[in-house]
C-alpha cells in the first residue's frame, strides 16, 4: 500500500510551531525534523503529517480510522475494492449475467466500478451441426466492458405493478459509484453477453485503480438452452435446446407464473430491451436453435468508440470512451 511520508522541515530560515499534544509541526523548516508524532487520529479528518495510532505507527495517505480500530490507524487512498459476488440460487442464462455486489464501506473502499472482460464468445459444446458454424466473434476477446447504471424494470410490460427485477446493460466507459450494492442483484445485459460464452468480472475502484483480488467466472448456456435438461458439455442427455425450452418461452409469453424469468426467456434482439416483455420473436429464436441454425453473426458485439465524446453512439446506442 501506498504510505506518506512524515514532514520534514526545509531548509532555509523558519520555525515550528506547537501541535495538539505539545509536539511541534512544520511549517517553513530550519533543515531540522518537525513532526506531530504525538497526534491523535480520531476526527476522520487527515492533519498535514499526521501519524496515525495503527501498529505500522506510519503517516497516513487517505483518512484516519478511529483509535483503537481493529483494521489499524490509517485508512489508506489505494484500498483495493470489495469483491464482486455470484446469486447461487440463478441458472445461467443465453443473454444475461447477474450478480451481487457488496457494500465498499465494509472494505473502507470508496465508490467503484464493475468490470466484464470477454474471454470466450461463441464457443458451443457439444459443437454446432456442420451445416451452421457459430459465428466468429474471437477479433473481441480481452476486451472489457462496463456495467451501467441498474434501474429497475416489470418482468412484464403489461404488468407494471407484478414482479421486478435490477438490470443494466454494459457500455465502454466505467460507470463508478458507493450504492452498487443497495440493488441486489443485478442482471447485466448487451450486444457482448451472449450464448455459450464465458467472462470475468472485477470491481475496479475509482480512487486507485485496483482491480478486487478475486474476480468471477461466468458463462451463458447455449443458444434456446433455457429450462432442464441442460446442455453443459459434450455428454448431453438429449438434443438442446429442445420441446421443453421452446414450451417455456412459449409460457413466458402467456405471463404463465411457472415460466422462467425474462432473463431466461429473452432472446433477442442483439441489445436485449430491458423495457419490453417475452414476445413472438423470442419464440421464433428458439424455433431457429431447435432447428440447429447458428446464433446470427449480425448480433455480435458492437466496437467501443475509441475518439467519440457523447452524444456520438456506437452502434449499441451507446456513448463512446
Amino acid at each position: 500500500m501506498r504510505r506518506g511520508r512524515r514532514a520534514h522541515c526545509p531548509s532555509g530560515p523558519g520555525s515550528c510551531i506547537p501541535c495538539p499534544g505539545g509536539a511541534l509541526s512544520c511549517v517553513t523548516g530550519d533543515g531540522g525534523t518537525c513532526t506531530c508524532d504525538t497526534w491523535i487520529c480520531g476526527d476522520g479528518v487527515r492533519q498535514g503529517s499526521e501519524i496515525c495510532d495503527g501498529p505500522d505507527s506510519l503517516n497516513c495517505t487517505g483518512q484516519c480510522r478511529p483509535p483503537g480500530h481493529s483494521l489499524g490507524g490509517c485508512q489508506f487512498d489505494d484500498t483495493v475494492p470489495p469483491s464482486p459476488g455470484i446469486d447461487t440460487g440463478q441458472v445461467d442464462k443465453n443473454r444475461y449475467l447477474c450478480i451481487t455486489l457488496p457494500d465498499p464501506a465494509a472494505a473502507e473502499a470508496g465508490p467503484y466500478a464493475v468490470r466484464v472482460r470477454l474471454m470466450n464468445l461463441q464457443n458451443p459444446v457439444p459443437p454446432n451441426s456442420p451445416c451452421c458454424p457459430p459465428p466468429n466473434f474471437d477479433s473481441y476477446e480481452g476486451e472489457d466492458r462496463w456495467v451501467g447504471a441498474p434501474a429497475e424494470y416489470a418482468e412484464s410490460a403489461e404488468n407494471p405493478g407484478g414482479p421486478k427485477f435490477n438490470a443494466a446493460l454494459l457500455q465502454c466507459t466505467p460507470r463508478y459509484r458507493a450504492d452498487w450494492h443497495t440493488f441486489g442483484t443485478i442482471y447485466m445485459a448487451g450486444a457482448e453477453v451472449r450464448p455459450s460464452s464465458s467472462y470475468e468480472v472485477h470491481t475496479v475502484a475509482q480512487s486507485s485503480s485496483l482491480a478486487s483480488i478475486a474476480g468471477i467466472s461466468m458463462v451463458t448456456k447455449r443458444w434456446g438452452d433455457m429450462v432442464a435438461d441442460f446442455c453443459d458439455s459434450s455428454a448431453c442427455p438429449t438434443t438442446q435446446p429442445d420441446f421443453m425450452d421452446i414450451s417455456a418461452v412459449v409460457d413466458k409469453f402467456k405471463s404463465v407464473p411457472t415460466a422462467p424469468i425474462r432473463a431466461r426467456a429473452q432472446l433477442q434482439p442483439r441489445v436485449p430491451d430491458l423495457t419490453s416483455s417475452v414476445s413472438f420473436l423470442d419464440i421464433s429464436s428458439c424455433v431457429d436453435d431447435f432447428k440447429g441454425l447458428a446464433y446470427p453473426a449480425a448480433w455480435g458485439p458492437c466496437p467501443c468508440l475509441s475518439t467519440a465524446v457523447c452524444p456520438t453512439l456506437d452502434e449499441c446506442g451507446r456513448c463512446g470512451s
